[in-house]
């Protein structure tokens, strides 16, 4: 079962409190309206269910708050017999929202050879290692150790975000997410997913934007 809640985040010079919509979210099947209100120095969130929000703070939501990014949690249940991760998270936001698959981006870890980077692109897409390297400026990439992918982000396999990562890595979104209104990515954790702006997420991890799926026009050059 999908679970959400509305979260925003502020940091803002001192301003009366105020009360906003946060949305009728673009391309849910039943809208969900929340109504965010914003304080001095904390932040109250208002949800459709109080307790989805229980015990799911990460360090990725930690670092969108900090910047005052407004965001979206979603969670469900992660089936533990299942290692194909970003299908399951496709699956879980479609059957309750009725999200396409190319709205959620897997976060993957890549290696120079003498330091990491991240690739998040689209779930059913796959990475084109040459043009991951190109928008990192190396010669080549390849897959990350496992080991070493756990060592520097702090996440397990599979719940891998592309925020908050214990030492952040240089990064790459896929073009197309601008595409979108509001993109999904992980939360820090399985069965948890972060909905927010691509423009935010961009701005959250300092990513670079470059074409970076096979058989996409760049890889072609």
């Amino acid at each position: 079962m999908l679970r959400t809640t509305a979260v925003a985040a502020v940091v803002f010079p001192p301003l009366p409190d105020r009360l906003r919509e946060y949305g009728q979210n673009v391309g849910y099947q039943q809208p969900i309206t929340t109504f965010p209100t914003y304080s001095r120095g904390r932040v109250i969130t208002v949800g459709r269910d109080h307790d989805a929000m229980a015990g799911s703070a990460t360090p990725a939501t930690t670092a969108l708050s900090r910047l005052g990014i407004e965001y979206t949690v979603h969670t469900y249940e992660h089936d533990r017999g299942t290692e194909q991760y970003g299908d399951e998270a496709v699956d879980a936001l479609s059957a309750r929202l009725g999200v396409s698959a190319d709205r959620v981006f897997k976060t993957l870890v890549v290696s120079t050879g003498s330091s990491l980077g991240v690739a998040v692109l689209p779930v059913p897409d796959m990475l084109a290692l040459k043009s991951v390297a190109a928008a990192l400026g190396a010669s080549k990439v390849s897959m990350a150790d496992p080991a070493a992918v756990r060592r520097s982000t702090g996440y397990v396999l599979g719940g891998v975000s592309p925020l908050g990562q214990r030492a952040p890595l240089p990064t790459v979104v896929d073009s197309s997410a601008l595409g979108h209104p509001t993109l999904f990515c992980s939360g820090g954790r399985r069965g948890l997913e972060i909905e927010l702006s691509p423009q935010d997420l961009v701005r959250a991890t300092a990513a670079t934007v470059a074409d970076i799926r096979r058989g996409s026009a760049s890889e072609r050059l």
